[in-house]
């Protein structure tokens, strides 16, 4: 099956544009808390030193739980789609790979779940479920907002 691979971040790195702006930044954040409140400006407590190391650390982890979390989910959607591929009949499958043979977008795994869910109509399923979760939802919200009782005040 043909898609497009997926690629790994490098890494952060600063560029003189972004330590620029983030050595700025508890300078704006005091700058802003001092046009919102201008008569507790003298009591603002002062930013924080800013550690270059620390802070490019913390961007790294981030950039790579973010990078973790989408191939996560690229990688839950294309075992989803390759399911539901192989559960529907061979009229549909032989539609699925005709659709994706042909496809010129990017072969990722959510336009193959798109494919997938055209030709076998898994996605009407899907959307009826997530119809009947909803209507029970607000069912649920409804019974309860009916079963509050109003706000009385009462002079002490």
């Amino acid at each position: 099956m043909k898609f497009t691979p997926f690629g790994r971040a490098e890494g952060f790195a600063w560029t003189s544009r972004k330590l620029a702006n983030a050595k700025k930044r508890g300078e704006r954040a005091a700058q802003r808390e001092q046009d919102r409140y201008p008569l507790l400006a003298d009591q603002a407590p002062e930013a924080a030193p800013f550690e270059a190391n620390a802070e490019a650390k913390r961007r790294d982890d981030q950039m790579r739980r973010a990078e973790k979390a989408l191939r996560e989910f690229h990688s839950r959607v294309w075992r989803e789609s390759r399911k539901d591929d192989q559960a529907a009949n061979p009229c549909q499958r032989e539609a699925v790979r005709a659709a994706w043979i042909a496809w010129t977008g990017p072969r990722t795994s959510v336009y193959f779940r798109y494919i997938v869910d055209l030709h076998t109509g898994v996605q009407a399923q899907r959307s009826e479920a997530f119809t009947e979760h909803k209507q029970e939802s607000r069912a649920e919200v409804f019974r309860l907002a009916t079963q509050q009782k109003s706000l009385e005040l009462v002079e002490a």
